[in-house]
């Protein structure tokens, strides 16, 4: 009977530890928001879980975010301010189930003033993903879409300046 008292506890032990890792998993991300060389503060950031508004914070003085993601999710970060073309980072956490330990990933929005008649729809889309790479195990930006929305967007730019 002992034993088997014994063996239960161990399993129970087991099974929280699991699911406490599981469960307590976290990935951190940070960074600051600026126009131009400036601090950009009172920014409006809205986090979207699966395209649900799940939260939403405002920058102080000091213009720095820190954004907590859980493993095998997808995010969408969106940077607005009034007068600003707001700005959209996707965060995909997905394939990060078996990863002990990612180092936190930093990255900076530079906000650009609106242009009046500008038309700004290529903008909804993100100007980034960040991604775990397979391979290295570190989160790092998607260089496929990262490439594709430079041009495109240096395009929009160039079209404004006319």
């Amino acid at each position: 009977m002992e034993t088997k008292r014994k063996i239960s506890t161990l399993l129970l032990l087991i099974s929280f530890n699991f699911l406490s890792a599981q469960v307590f998993k976290s990935h951190e991300f940070s960074g600051q928001i600026l126009i131009g060389d400036k601090k950009a503060k009172e920014v409006t950031i809205k986090v979207f879980n699966r395209n649900a508004c799940s939260s939403t914070y405002r920058t102080t003085r000091n213009a720095k975010f820190i954004f907590i993601a859980g493993i095998e999710e997808y995010y969408t970060l969106s940077f607005e301010k009034e007068g600003y073309v707001t700005k959209r980072v996707v965060i995909d956490t997905k394939y990060t189930r078996k990863i002990k330990e990612t180092e936190p990933f930093k990255f900076d929005i530079i906000l650009e003033k609106e242009i009046e008649g500008v038309n700004y729809a290529e903008h909804d889309f993100p100007v980034a993903i960040i991604k775990i790479d397979k391979k290295t195990k570190e989160f790092g930006y998607s260089k496929e879409y990262s490439k594709d929305r430079k041009r495109r967007i240096n395009l929009i730019n160039q079209m404004a300046k006319r």
